[in-house]
Order: C-alpha cells, then structure tokens, then sequence
C-alpha cells in the first residue's frame, strides 16, 4: 500500500499526461501504470490513446521480461542460500 498509492498518483490514472507539469509528465513516463492505463483506456473504452498503444504495449512487455528475469535470478539466489534443490 505505500508503494502503490504514489505509483498510482505519479501515472495518468487520475490527470492527463497533458496537463501535468513537465517535472510530473516525466515522472509518469517512467512509471509503468501510465502505460498499462492508458492501454487500457485504449482497447477497452476505444478512446484517444495519450502514447501510441504500439508503444505502450512495448514498455508493458519489457517491464514484464524484465520483472521475470529478476524475479527468477533472485529466486535462483535464494534456493542457492537455503540449500533447497541441490
């Protein structure tokens, strides 16, 4: 909960990219959730996309990969730790 409320806050779930500050606008760039809502928005409501759907599908993905990658090189790390599956 106290990293996902300013995750929220920092995407354009509640304001539009377009009337952000510049500071704020950059911010929700690098935040996955802009993307993900504004996808969503996008194929679900079939309104104006903000970033181009193409563009928000490619960062949701590579998010993704990138996620996975760590989720699985720290697991590896753990079982190594603990002795578990050798």
């Amino acid at each position: 909960m106290v990293m996902n409320l300013p995750v929220l806050f920092l995407s354009n779930s509640l304001y539009p990219l377009e009337k952000m500050p510049p500071t704020l606008r950059g911010l929700a760039l690098l935040n996955p959730i802009t993307y993900a809502v504004d996808a969503c928005r996008v194929l679900l409501y079939n309104t104006r996309a903000e970033i181009d759907l193409g563009l928000d599908l490619a960062v949701l993905v590579v998010f993704m990969s990138d996620g996975l990658a760590m989720g699985f090189h720290f697991f590896q790390k753990a079982m190594q730790r603990t002795g578990v599956g050798s």
